[in-house]
């Protein structure tokens, strides 16, 4: 397992009072109280959870998106709220790939469309993505899918894989998969646009049951 892990989180969270995420936000229309997520925000959280949890496991934690190594574990609140340029992101990623064999993992959740409001749509789960054809990353990935399986309760469906080259991760062509040096995935757990998935992610057991996803297919 690896000594140090290179850990990125999408989006913007709150700059200026504000969160500036165009897109990346939800409310509920259907939902009474109204019920409000920010994908951003949502990563952070989780992220935070993931970074005190390697960090107590002894493994070196290093931040693309402040672009630090973290050697206790932050809050929320003190990761970094921009949303830091991807090549700025990747080029550390490889920066600690070179020097460390570092695996990157972006964390994120998901939507459908891009649409700020509107009712619950239908689509839930967690999928995890990689660059397309086989690659060293569809080994961690699979950690990842396990993880999903196993970890006491995980609250997430996993959603239907896409086997499209003999394994279960899905493929794509994100930026900070393609042109990442190493092993490097894209974790998408969750749909902010599902209100069941959105309760998860909002919930502190929630993301404390997907930070702990994480920390196993890392660590275990």
């Amino acid at each position: 397992m690896p000594e140090v892990v290179a850990i990125d989180y999408g989006h913007s969270g709150i700059v200026g009072g504000q969160y500036v995420t165009a897109g990346k936000q939800y409310r509920f229309t259907d939902s009474n109280p109204t019920l409000w997520v920010g994908e951003g925000l949502i990563n952070r959280a989780i992220a935070a959870k993931v970074f005190a949890k390697l960090i107590r496991r002894g493994v070196r934690v290093f931040d693309c998106v402040a672009l630090r190594e973290w050697t206790r574990p932050p809050s929320e609140l003190e990761l970094e709220q921009r949303d830091t340029a991807l090549s700025d992101r990747v080029a550390y990623a490889n920066e600690l790939w070179t020097a460390y064999r570092a695996p990157f993992v972006s964390i994120h959740s998901n939507a459908i469309g891009s649409k700020a409001s509107g009712p619950s749509l239908p689509a839930r789960g967690a999928s995890v993505f990689t660059s397309p054809g086989s690659t060293r990353s569809d080994r961690l990935a699979a950690r990842f899918y396990d993880a999903l399986r196993t970890v006491p309760g995980q609250p997430l469906q996993v959603r239907k894989g896409d086997w499209s080259d003999g394994d279960e991760d899905h493929e794509a062509r994100f930026y900070v998969l393609t042109k990442t040096k190493g092993t490097a995935v894209l974790c998408e757990f969750g749909f902010f646009t599902n209100r069941q998935d959105a309760e998860i992610l909002l919930s502190q057991p929630g993301q404390d049951a997907i930070a702990r996803v994480y920390a196993r297919a890392l660590t275990e």
